[in-house]
C-alpha cells in the first residue's frame, strides 16, 4: 500500500558526511553519488572487488542450480 507523503525523504548527515560528486536523474527520480561511499584505499577497493565477485559467483551458482532443476524436471 502506497502512503502519500508531503515531506521529501532525505538522509541526515552523520559524522564524516561526504560531498555529492555526481547527480543523475532517471524519470522523476534523482540519484546523488556521495564520496563517503567510495573506496579510498587499495585495501577498501580490494574488499569491494571481493564482495562483488562473491555476489556474482552466487548469482551464477543460483542460475546454474535453477537450470539443473529445470532440466531434471523435464526428463
Amino acid at each position: 500500500m502506497v502512503v502519500p507523503h508531503t515531506i521529501q525523504h532525505t538522509h541526515k548527515a552523520r559524522g564524516d558526511a561526504g560531498m555529492i560528486v555526481a547527480s543523475y536523474t532517471f524519470g522523476e527520480t534523482k540519484v546523488h553519488i556521495c564520496d563517503d561511499h567510495i573506496a579510498k584505499s587499495p585495501e577498501e577497493r580490494e574488499k569491494v572487488d571481493t564482495a562483488i565477485a562473491d555476489a556474482a559467483w552466487a548469482c551464477l551458482q543460483d542460475a546454474a542450480d535453477s537450470m539443473k532443476d529445470v532440466s531434471e524436471s523435464t526428463l
